[in-house]
């Protein structure tokens, strides 16, 4: 059987990870102001559920910049088993190519980012560690019909790079098989 016989490996990029820091740790900041100090021209407690969504999205970032700028790990293997994600909040982890249907690319509020479509989305659902996780991978299969999400934003390559990776890989994949 042939294979890839290629080994991809895409490092973390602490710059860009420290920036993701100082961004999040700016909006929860801004958060934390929303709650102390409410603006008296709009409804204060409207003002202070944005000021609590906000120190909770954006700390769950502070959260994964700091990880990331600590790990070890590699973001992202691309290899003759599929790919390993190690990039995000909420890694997938192992998704074999034979799991995968479709790998698609859309722009979320400026944001760009690969779908990875699988022929078995409860499983990366429930292999998440966390109920809070769990919840965040659900709400993404409902909205995008998939739990699995790469983004290029840590990592050391940019996001047309890491498109032409992808799809020359996966194309590879679909046609020894």
């Amino acid at each position: 059987m042939e294979t890839l016989n290629e080994k991809i490996e895409i490092q973390i990029s602490k710059g860009k990870s420290f920036l993701i820091l100082l961004g999040a740790v700016g909006f929860v900041i801004t958060g934390i102001y929303f709650i102390l100090n409410p603006p008296h021209n709009y409804n204060p407690f409207f003002i202070r559920i944005i000021g609590i969504v906000t120190i909770v999205f954006f700390g769950f970032g502070i959260i994964v910049a700091l990880r990331s700028l600590f790990e070890k790990k590699i973001g992202l293997i691309i290899d003759n088993n599929g790919i390993l994600d190690n990039c995000s909040g909420i890694s997938a982890g192992s998704i074999p190519w034979e799991n995968i249907i479709e790998i698609r690319d859309i722009k979320i509020k400026g944001q760009k980012i690969f779908l990875i479509i699988v022929n078995n989305p409860e499983e990366y659902i429930e292999k998440q560690q966390n109920s809070f996780l769990r919840q965040m991978v659900k709400i993404s299969y409902k909205i995008y019909g998939t739990p699995i999400s790469i983004s290029a934003n840590i990592l050391k390559c940019n996001f047309n790079e890491l498109k032409n990776i992808l799809q020359e890989q996966f194309k590879k994949y679909k046609n020894i098989t």
